[in-house]
């Protein structure tokens, strides 16, 4: 209803694998990982794995955005990415 489907693209996949090959026009990423609560076996060591590698990720896009939505309180030193701004969310 907002006629915003020509400006939006969705895409659901692995954060972790590899960038696409072709050049692609910068824009946002917004992505609300796994944080604990139901990852299951691994625990918390294989989330910061995670977190690391989707750091890996999507510091290679350049030119874009992220928005990170995160309940881990380790997320951040595991994704070694500084946030330009941080905003505390109550659910």
């Amino acid at each position: 209803s907002a006629r915003l489907a020509k400006a939006i693209a969705l895409q659901a996949g692995d954060a972790t694998a590899a960038l696409p090959v072709e050049p692609v026009p910068a824009g946002l990423v917004v992505t609300n990982p796994p944080y604990g609560e139901r990852t299951g076996t691994g625990g918390q060591r294989l989330l910061k794995s995670f977190y690391y590698r989707l750091g890996e990720r999507l510091g290679g896009l350049a030119g874009w955005r992220a928005a990170i939505i995160s309940g881990n309180p380790d997320f951040e030193s595991a994704f070694h990415h500084q946030p330009s701004w941080r905003r505390e969310l109550w659910n």
